[in-house]
């Protein structure tokens, strides 16, 4: 079996698609990942491994963590981490909690607010994205303005620590962040919004905090990315874009800027003729699914009106990511907005790696008004 290398290329590539080309043309749908486990690339097989209950949630590594026990703590009471009937049960309330959001509202008033009242110029990520971003997270979970702006610093701290590109000499600034970001969602169950109240209502003040917390990554700094590489994607076909679901699915597909999470076995598991252990690791790498030939036929090319397999942008199964319904309905009222900007000309086309720094450099966009 061929071992995963794929990830050892530190300048990137042209496109996800092509990453993962030469995997797929050698038939390496499952391979053994240099870190222990596996690395699971075709779509196929990573379905099937997301449907089956024994290949569940990993906690993080508390040596690798000893350093930052608060951010551990918080993790570990994280959604994302857990497995088994605790898991099956806070994602329960956290679903029934999301379906309280008027998801589509809250993200059109969010890309309203943001928008320049006038011809201007602005960064894509931090003049239009980051501040949409953090307003519909305040709103979803009851934050005001200025504690979602606290709560966006205090992420981007955390980042030192859990961004894919660490930064260990600043590991004390996301310890101190984690206390930060547990504190701004207690008082967010103090906000109102139907969401948290409806989870505190199911879960209590402590674990219904948690949980928030748990998010707040995921909703603030994952949901830039993945927005900002999905909108690269969708000025690149502006002439084909259009304001749907279905559309926002093929940018971020396109875009995989989720790259891969991890999962760990609960019991045996069969896939075809791998037989997998407890306790064996899985790379889940939903960035090579989304450009498996066998499910997207030319993954590379850009079609807003593709059908079939489901993109596996955020995960899928048990432990799917709560948070794609919320980037899918503010990308698609970006999408909305997209004829109003036009990027800079001379700015270099971004290349898909998710380890790089500077694998999204900043982008300048021209707003007519």
């Amino acid at each position: 079996m061929k071992t995963f290398h794929t990830f050892d290329t530190p300048d990137g590539w042209a496109s996800a698609a092509e990453a993962f080309r030469d995997d797929f043309a050698t038939g390496g749908r499952i391979q053994i990942a240099p870190w222990g486990g596996y690395a699971i690339l075709g779509h196929q097989e990573l379905v099937s491994l997301a449907r089956n209950p024994l290949a569940d949630g990993m906690a993080p590594d508390p040596a690798a963590m000893a350093d930052t026990p608060a951010l551990l703590s918080l993790l570990n009471r994280a959604l994302f981490t857990k497995s088994g009937d605790a898991h099956r049960t806070q994602r329960a309330a956290l679903i029934a909690a999301f379906n309280t959001v008027p998801l589509a509202g809250i993200a059109r008033e969010a890309v309203r607010r943001a928008l320049p009242s006038g011809p201007a110029r602005i960064d894509l990520r931090a003049g239009l994205i980051a501040p949409v971003v953090r307003r519909v997270w305040g709103d979803i979970i009851g934050l005001d303005a200025t504690a979602a702006l606290q709560l966006e610093d205090a992420v981007r701290d955390m980042a030192h620590v859990l961004s894919l590109s660490p930064d260990p000499a600043k590991a004390h600034l996301a310890e101190a962040a984690a206390g930060r970001v547990r504190n701004l969602s207690l008082a967010a169950l103090e906000g109102g919004a139907p969401f948290s109240r409806n989870l505190r209502d199911r879960l209590g003040d402590g674990l219904a905090a948690d949980l928030i917390a748990g998010m707040a990554f995921d909703a603030i700094e994952s949901a830039a990315t993945g927005l900002d590489a999905a909108l690269r994607v969708a000025f690149a076909h502006r002439r084909q874009v259009t304001a749907t679901a279905q559309c926002a699915n093929e940018c971020l597909r396109l875009a995989s800027s989720t790259p891969m999470t991890m999962r760990l076995t609960t019991g045996r598991i069969a896939l075809g003729d791998l037989a997998m252990q407890a306790g064996t690791v899985l790379s889940m790498v939903w960035a090579a699914g989304n450009h498996d030939p066998l499910a997207f036929p030319a993954p590379e090319r850009f079609d807003p009106d593709r059908q079939g397999a489901r993109p596996l942008m955020f995960g899928t199964g048990q432990h799917a990511c709560l948070g794609h319904a919320i980037i899918r309905a503010t990308l698609v009222q970006l999408l909305g907005v997209l004829e109003a900007f036009a990027p800079e000309a001379g700015t270099r086309p971004a290349r898909w790696s998710p380890f790089a720094k500077d694998s999204l450099p900043a982008l300048g966009i021209c707003f007519e008004g």
